[in-house]
Parts: C-alpha cells; structure tokens; sequence
C-alpha cells in the first residue's frame, strides 16, 4: 500500500501494519493444555491423584513435567508458529491452535513415558499393564487444549 501524505514523500507498507496485528492478536489469547474440569469428576480427581500423589499411591507428575522434560520441542514449535503468524502465513488462531496440538500431543507422550515408580507387581497383574499411569487410556483421551482470552 502506497501512502501520499502531504510535502510529496511516499510511505510504503511492507507489512509493518499486519505484522503490528499479528502481534497484538498474539497477546489476545493464550494456550491452556491439560486435562479440565468439563472431563468430569473422575477424570480430573485420576489426574490430581496422579500428579500429587495420595496415601496409598506415589506421585507420577505428568503436567508439570511434561513441558520441562519436552522444553525444547515445544519452544522450538511455538517460535515456528509464531513466525508463521508475523509472516502471514497463517492466522493467529491457527498458529495458536497448532502450538495447542502440539501441547496436547507433548502431554499425552509425557503419560506414556512415564515408567517410575513402577506400579506394585498386584496392581499390574490387576489391570494388565505395567505402565503406571496407563489403565484405560481415559486420561490420554482427556487431555485436551483451548484457546483462552487473557
């Protein structure tokens, strides 16, 4: 786009103007990935009990270690997105959205990986499986992400 503004000089816009939106549209919104209370009462009572641990049972952090563990991937998959986003290449929901898949798929491999402490040779003839937090696969459907207005 070609400005004239008054005593003759031309202004051109080589997308300064669309990068400055991209950029506010990006603090507009921010990415929320974790298992949430719409995935009901036992789902999110496995996870917290999981996660911190109880009486009986170790605790077997996965949230929290999920992005410190996987830290550089997803650093790297944001700046991409983001990039992509300035650029133009993509919309801002849609880079947003994509660093959610991301997170959402970085979460779930946290659960799978996960192997200490080992479940209790009771517990695994009980349910079939050694990995701790693998049961029925009901946290890996629910963990999930959305897009939250900050």
């Amino acid at each position: 786009m070609k400005l004239k503004p008054k005593g003759g000089v031309t202004v051109r816009d080589r997308g300064y103007d669309r990068m400055r939106r991209s950029m506010l549209d990006l603090g507009n919104e921010e990415v929320q990935v974790g298992i949430f209370p719409e995935s009901g009462e036992h789902v999110l009572n496995k996870a917290i009990w999981n996660e911190f641990g109880t009486v009986n049972a170790p605790a077997r952090p996965f949230a929290t270690t999920a992005f410190v563990v996987h830290k550089d991937e997803l650093i790297d998959f944001t700046q991409r997105q983001v990039g992509l986003a300035l650029d133009g290449k993509k919309s801002v929901n849609d880079a947003l959205n994509a660093i959610g898949i991301k997170g959402q798929a970085i979460m779930r491999k946290r659960i799978v990986e996960i192997d200490t402490p080992p479940n209790a040779p009771s517990t695994i003839a009980k349910k079939g499986s050694s990995n701790p937090l693998i049961d029925s696969d009901e946290m890996l459907r629910e963990v999930n992400y959305k897009l939250v207005a900050k």
